[in-house]
């Protein structure tokens, strides 16, 4: 793939704002953003589960040419399926003058040594990679960050970055504590590392690789006092050493970005008062929050719409479709009765290896727990199932209607689970709706909690971006719809109901 040269501008991304609001008046002053300097909306495009199945391609398209100019991705994200795919992108979109590099921001992250990465690097690992299992590795170490900033810039075809993430380096804290190294040692160790991880990133900065740096981690908001909490001002320390080593000089540096979870149920970074901030009169307490503002930092939101609970629960933050208890059966019906035809046109010898997901329903939902198991069980089990069965039709039976009716069906299947599951978990929020619906604006009133959860994250001040997986036509147009509607005039009031 050839590079694209250039990178996300002051004046690019500013252009594009100006150009959305021009082709869509409705558009509301408000939905755009200052981000490190340049403009972007206030919803961005998540690619965690995105490669270009289904819609995938339309949504993302639709998104970067309706208003939705940054795009959070990572090495590791569907293998590096979710990079190439992304960059393929693109490269189409440039290409055809629908956009320009200067008005796109492009996000990634790396430090997960997972699938192909892992494969290749199985007998010659990068010095200090945490080995957790083995399917999962972490490391921050200066070799892997060159081999995952070189391979990030080959699969999204740029020459230059806008945003480069350590992705989650607690890991590595974690690591240090599990294998016994005590935990005030561990905390040392680990900052040495992240010094050594920005003076890279500085360097990339210097060499025009990236525009500018950050960490995407899950702990910035927890309590000062769990094992794994990244506190910022230790980050921005390391930051001002990196900078003063990579430029000999003194000069701001350019960790210029957080990504953290934050939504209406964990808002520890806004509440939580684990780091400091140094005044006149000595260190004083703030949350990450307040810390990012005062350092003039971009805060990416992340997990919108999933809110991890003390107990370990994935609770999903959206309403349930009205009909989802009424869809399940009628769909479980479709995909048994495409599945018996199969059989039929087997002559009855159907291989064990394959799964009758119609026929298993009942037990399959016996054993789900929540929206985001759910989603979990669908994406790592029974697609991989359905895949299986579609190959074995199209290798052995030969036959194009059945496998179209199969994969129909199935996907009807899979679309009524989820929406059953989300049904199933709504008593978990509804105290929650109740509470907001008590504090919202009028014109919020019959809002669905999607709506509600991703706007109330997004007019929080400190916020600059909430990044949702937006994997279908449909969801995009609910994020334009943010953009439409506005923040919310008074956020605290309704950030109360989560008290």
């Amino acid at each position: 793939m050839t590079q694209i040269p250039g990178c996300a501008t002051v004046e690019g991304t500013k252009a594009y704002a100006d150009r959305m609001w021009a082709e869509n008046p409705h558009l509301s002053p408000d939905g755009w953003r200052i981000f490190d300097g340049l403009t972007v909306a206030k919803v961005g495009t998540g690619t965690y589960r995105m490669a270009g199945q289904d819609d995938q391609t339309a949504a993302l398209v639709y998104a970067l040419t309706h208003g939705l100019n940054l795009i959070d991705t990572a090495a590791n994200y569907m293998g590096g399926n979710a990079e190439r795919w992304l960059g393929l992108i693109l490269k189409e979109l440039f290409f055809a003058k629908r956009l320009s590099r200067e008005e796109v921001v492009l996000v990634t992250k790396a430090g997960y040594v997972q699938g192909e990465t892992l494969h290749e690097l199985r007998t010659s690992p990068p010095p200090e990679t945490a080995m957790f299992n083995d399917h999962l590795w972490h490391c921050i170490h200066t070799e892997f960050l060159e081999r995952q900033l070189t391979a990030s810039q080959k699969r999204l075809g740029v020459d230059t970055l806008d945003v480069f993430l350590l992705h989650n380096p607690e890991y590595q804290l974690q690591y240090l504590v599990q294998n016994g190294t005590p935990l005030e040692a561990a905390r040392e160790r680990f900052y040495d590392q992240i010094t050594e991880a920005f003076t890279f990133l500085e360097q990339a900065c210097k060499d025009g690789r990236i525009s500018r740096y950050g960490v995407s981690s899950n702990t910035l908001g927890m309590p000062a006092d769990f094992d794994d909490f990244v506190d910022l001002a230790r980050l921005s320390a390391c930051a001002d050493t990196a900078a003063q080593a990579a430029w000999g000089r003194r000069k701001r540096s350019m960790f210029r970005v957080l990504q953290l979870p934050f939504n209406l149920l964990e808002l520890g970074a806004l509440r939580e008062e684990n780091t400091s901030q140094k005044t006149f009169e000595g260190d004083k307490p703030c949350t990450t929050l307040e810390l990012a503002s005062i350092r003039h930092m971009a805060v990416m939101a992340n997990r919108p719409l999933n809110a991890l609970m003390p107990n370990g629960q994935m609770v999903r933050l959206a309403s349930p479709h009205s009909e989802a208890g009424i869809r399940l059966p009628a769909a479980a019906e479709e995909l048994t009765e495409v599945e018996h035809a199969l059989i039929q046109a087997a002559d009855g010898d159907w291989p064990q290896e394959l799964a009758t997901i119609g026929y298993h329903w009942q037990d399959i939902t016996n054993q789900l727990n929540g929206a985001v198991h759910t989603e979990q069980v669908c994406q790592n089990y029974l697609e991989p199932q359905a895949v299986q069965v579609a190959d074995w039709i199209t290798e052995k039976l030969d036959n194009p209607k059945l496998y179209s009716m199969y994969a129909s069906a199935y996907k009807h299947f899979e679309s009524a689970l989820k929406a059953w599951a989300l049904e199933m978990e709504a008593e978990k929020t509804t105290p929650l709706t109740r509470a907001l619906t008590e504090r919202l604006p009028e014109d919020w009133q019959d809002a669905p909690l999607q709506h509600l959860a991703l706007n109330t994250v997004a007019s929080t001040p400190g916020v600059t971006c909430v990044v949702s997986g937006l994997r279908t036509p449909a969801y995009v147009a609910d994020a334009l719809h943010l953009l439409e509607k506005g923040d919310f005039k008074d956020v605290a009031q309704i950030l109360g109901a989560s008290a």
